[in-house]
């Protein structure tokens, strides 16, 4: 027997948090998650969230950066990659020619939890999502 006055109970849904994999020649080499607020960086220098080696790869580069609980893709000129959003699949080049802020030297793509996408440095393919916080 259950009471009827009984307090319903609500679940707030859990924050999501990025979710990185790195592929290299087809295969998975690394995967994280990565904490809400933080930046990450990927390049060749020891100090990045992602060392990545082989030829084209920046020193650093902090591809994604956290504004608050929000995060932007952060891309060079020369980057490749595809963006899935709300209204479809986007290439990278036509995300720079079409609302993407320029920064400096870099064009900054605002993330929701709801994109996923790729994009490649160097010869590694960055894989990205935002998937429930463990």
């Amino acid at each position: 027997m259950t009471p009827t006055n009984a307090p319903v109970q609500t679940t707030k849904p859990m924050p999501k948090v990025l979710r990185i994999g790195l592929v290299q020649e087809g295969k998975i080499i690394q995967e994280r998650l990565i904490k809400a607020g933080e930046n990450v960086t990927v390049g060749s220098n020891f100090g990045n969230t992602f060392v990545l080696t082989g030829e084209g790869v920046p020193g650093e580069l902090e591809l994604f950066s956290s504004e608050g609980s929000n995060y932007t893709l952060n891309v060079p000129e020369k980057m490749e990659g595809k963006i899935s959003l709300k209204d479809g699949i986007r290439d990278l080049e036509e995300l720079r020619k079409g609302g993407a802020k320029k920064k400096n030297d870099l064009y900054v793509i605002s993330l929701n939890e709801d994109v996923k996408g790729k994009v490649v440095v160097g010869t590694t393919t960055v894989l990205f999502q935002f998937v429930p916080a463990p």
